[in-house]
């Protein structure tokens, strides 16, 4: 997992988000290392349980990164080009959505798709099961295809999830997602909040 650093002349204790920068997120081990810079952020070790992570400056700088050349380049960070790509998105989230559907009826389901990038999965949803869809989605890039392109109404980018109330959800997805959060643990802690019990 890779999170985001704040550079200077010395790591405060606590980044923006709450996050101590002295102690490990997961484990709370305090022997960490730098590990590497990437694309200008600083990604720190823990040396006890292996976790990487970057500490998160704002949520602006994050919303930058994911921009139009985050889904259009040739490096390692990002996507070639992700629309080219439709039919292996589509295909993949139809195959998720066929495994997801032996543990949870969807159809007709309330689906939260975090990450929703470009929409591929909610237009998928949409299609084959007639769900209602939502997603979070922090590139304003994707969010305008999404909803300009393929018609969903109801893409936020919200992260805390503050537009939706508690058991508003059937079922929640985070595909490929879980990596790119600067927290994860608030962010299952706010997935928790939306989810019906019993959901999925």
């Amino acid at each position: 997992s890779i999170v985001i650093l704040v550079r200077g002349s010395g790591m405060p204790d606590r980044d923006l988000q709450g996050h101590s920068t002295t102690a490990c997120y997961v484990c709370g081990s305090g022997d960490i290392r730098p590990y590497r810079h990437v694309h200008g952020f600083s990604v720190l070790q823990c040396r006890i349980c292996g976790l990487l992570w970057v500490v998160c400056p704002d949520e602006e700088r994050i919303r930058a990164y994911y921009d139009e050349h985050y889904f259009n380049n040739d490096s390692k960070m990002g996507y070639r080009n992700y629309l080219e790509d439709e039919d292996n998105q589509r295909l993949n989230a139809r195959h998720i959505l066929s495994i997801s559907n032996r543990f949870a009826h969807l159809a007709n389901a309330k689906v939260l798709d975090i990450g929703s990038a470009f929409g591929f999965f909610l237009d998928e949803a949409r299609r084959s099961l007639a769900c209602d869809v939502y997603g979070v989605e922090v590139s304003a890039y994707a969010r305008a295809y999404a909803m300009g392109s393929l018609g969903l109404t109801h893409i936020s980018q919200d992260v805390q999830m503050r537009d939706w109330g508690p058991g508003f959800f059937d079922a929640v997805f985070l595909v490929g997602t879980i990596e790119h959060l600067a927290s994860p643990r608030e962010t299952l802690c706010h997935v928790s909040r939306v989810l019906k019990q019993g959901g999925v």
